[in-house]
């Protein structure tokens, strides 16, 4: 047995980051203006963190255009504890334009978006209101 066949054969624990709609209707909700839940679970230097996000979609009032979107996280008591706007004017289909008002996108050295962008785009993707492909 080479040393690839072994590495092949280990059992490794799965990683990576995580989008995940918790409702079949994300896309109805997000575009008549409702909130969509959506969970997240996102690898750091830490280790993983999981979180639950209610997404709601925000549009321009004049032109009634899409702009962004906004990440509510609650509490156990429903309470809105922590909020994000994804700007999505710079680049509509493109993530990597998008802007995020968290501090890890203000402050932070990375060139990449933060998790919430990232993770946003991979979610939409996936529900057909992003073509990244």
């Amino acid at each position: 047995m080479t040393a690839n066949t072994a590495n092949a054969n280990q059992t490794s624990p799965v990683t990576g980051n995580i989008c995940r709609w918790l409702c079949g209707d994300a896309a109805v909700r997000l575009l008549r203006g409702d909130m969509a839940p959506l969970y997240m679970r996102v690898e750091t230097k830490a280790g993983p963190v999981e979180t639950y996000y209610f997404v709601q979609q925000v549009r321009d009032e004049e032109s009634t255009q899409c702009v962004g979107y906004r990440l509510h996280k609650e509490d156990a008591n429903g309470k809105i504890v922590e909020t994000h706007f994804v700007d999505i004017t710079w680049g509509c289909t493109q993530p990597e334009a998008w802007v995020c008002d968290c501090k890890s996108a203000r402050f932070g050295r990375s060139a990449k978006p933060c998790k919430h962008a990232r993770g946003l785009a991979a979610a939409l993707n996936r529900i057909g209101l992003l073509d990244v492909n």
